[in-house]
């Protein structure tokens, strides 16, 4: 077995020269390790085949994503933004006081009369079965309506009906105060002021003068723009009532609220 020499000078306090000795085939060993070093790599590696699979699947999906993105902001962005302005805020109409008659003395032939009425916008109620029946009850408690008589009334209309309705009318104050005091922390329910029409003269200008009704579904859909009359609106069926009707009701105000995420 043939051997090497090896040599190594150290430089230090004390300079000193030492020899050792090593065979040839550790020598070729220990060349090829220095050579061969992916032999020495622990753990594994992956193929070139699998990282072109990878990235494609990467390029892929980030491609599906941004195609998403680019639909939701760029091509529906408008749609979404209105849905989101809709989820945030509550429309509520603020019904104006319908106009008097006068006679050519100025001398009034009609009054209003403040009376108190008890109504829900469905929209406002959770759309949660459970949560929405538990709201109804609490509702029928507060009005005292059975259960049965407000979830028909509801039923009419779809839950996202964004108007009023009437659910108790003719309130006499004391109870109407009562109740606007319980129905703040209950969502849904509003108790609002309505004109209640009285005539001065009654006997002699009742044919003149005509008199106000309840809006029918019929009369309701006739109307050239619906959002002009509600539900539970009251117009002229005969008589001045009727031929003034557009001048004496006058305009509905529009209050937008600003809610929660829970209404």
């Amino acid at each position: 077995m043939s051997k090497a020499s090896i040599q190594r000078n150290y430089r230090n306090a004390h300079n000193f020269d030492e020899d050792f000795f090593c065979d040839n085939n550790s020598s070729k060993n220990l060349e090829n390790d220095k050579i061969s070093g992916d032999d020495q790599f622990l753990g594994r590696y992956l193929s070139d085949k699998k990282i072109t699979i990878l990235f494609l699947v990467i390029i892929f999906s980030l491609s599906i994503l941004f195609a998403r993105v680019f639909q939701l902001q760029i091509l529906k962005g408008t749609y979404y933004s209105q849905l989101a302005e809709i989820n945030r805020t509550r429309e509520k109409p603020i019904i104006s006081a319908r106009g008097l008659i006068y006679d050519k003395n100025h001398k009034p032939l009609v009054k209003n009369l403040p009376i108190f009425d008890a109504l829900i916008i469905p929209r406002d109620l959770s759309l949660d079965k459970e949560k929405r029946n538990l709201q109804i009850e609490g509702i029928s408690n507060i009005i005292s309506v059975s259960v049965a008589d407000v979830s028909s009334i509801l039923a009419e209309k779809p839950k996202n009906y964004k108007y009023f309705i009437t659910i108790r009318e003719d309130i006499v104050y004391e109870e109407a105060i009562q109740l606007k005091i319980a129905a703040q922390n209950m969502n849904g329910l509003y108790i609002e002021t309505r004109n209640k029409r009285e005539y001065l003269n009654e006997v002699e200008f009742s044919h003149i003068l005509g008199y106000l009704g309840k809006i029918t579904e019929e009369e309701l859909n006739n109307r050239g723009n619906n959002d002009d009359y509600l539900l539970n609106d009251y117009l002229g069926k005969t008589g001045l009532e009727l031929r003034y009707e557009e001048v004496l009701r006058g305009k509905y105000g529009l209050e937008r609220v600003e809610v929660d995420a829970i209404g």
